[in-house]
């Protein structure tokens, strides 16, 4: 029979997440399964082969990582007008890269918060015109965010 192992401690301690019987099939036999609650991060696994005769054997473990599904960051106000603010407190204590770019992908600011940032950072759009903006964020660890926004100032 075959087990499935797993660990998030680099290869230590190996836990049984999943027994799969083995056929009498000579050949390529395929097995297949998936883990329903793998942490986000690093994810160690492993097959354990018992064979017919008792004995036991190890594949070499394998590394999968989970990214946390990308979340989304709530812009205030949108449309903005001199400032726009940032929730950020889905990455507490993540270094994020920003970066605003025209519709046409130029690149017009950019800038990083360091992992020490606040819940709630501000952006200074004084610079900018009327018009529509895309919002790039880059949390450390996690997929970029993109997010569109507009600025609509009165003259």
């Amino acid at each position: 029979q075959y087990t499935v192992q797993h660990t998030t401690d680099d290869g230590e301690e190996f836990e049984d997440v999943k027994i799969i019987s083995a056929t009498d099939f000579i050949g390529i036999e395929r097995y297949d399964y998936r883990h329903i609650n793998p942490v986000i991060g690093n994810n160690y696994y492993q097959i354990k082969i018992e064979f017919e005769d008792g004995s036991v054997d190890f594949t070499h473990y394998r590394l999968v990582a989970f990214e946390a599904k990308p979340m989304s960051i709530t812009l205030a106000p949108n449309p903005a007008q001199d400032r726009l603010k940032l929730d950020l407190t889905h990455y507490r204590n993540k270094t994020i890269h920003y970066f605003i770019s025209s519709m046409q992908g130029e690149v017009l600011l950019h800038g990083v918060y360091d992992a020490n940032h606040s819940d709630t950072e501000i952006i200074n759009l004084a610079p900018f015109r009327n018009g529509n903006y895309i919002l790039y964020i880059r949390p450390e660890g996690h997929r970029e965010v993109v997010q569109q926004f507009v600025i609509m100032k009165e003259y």
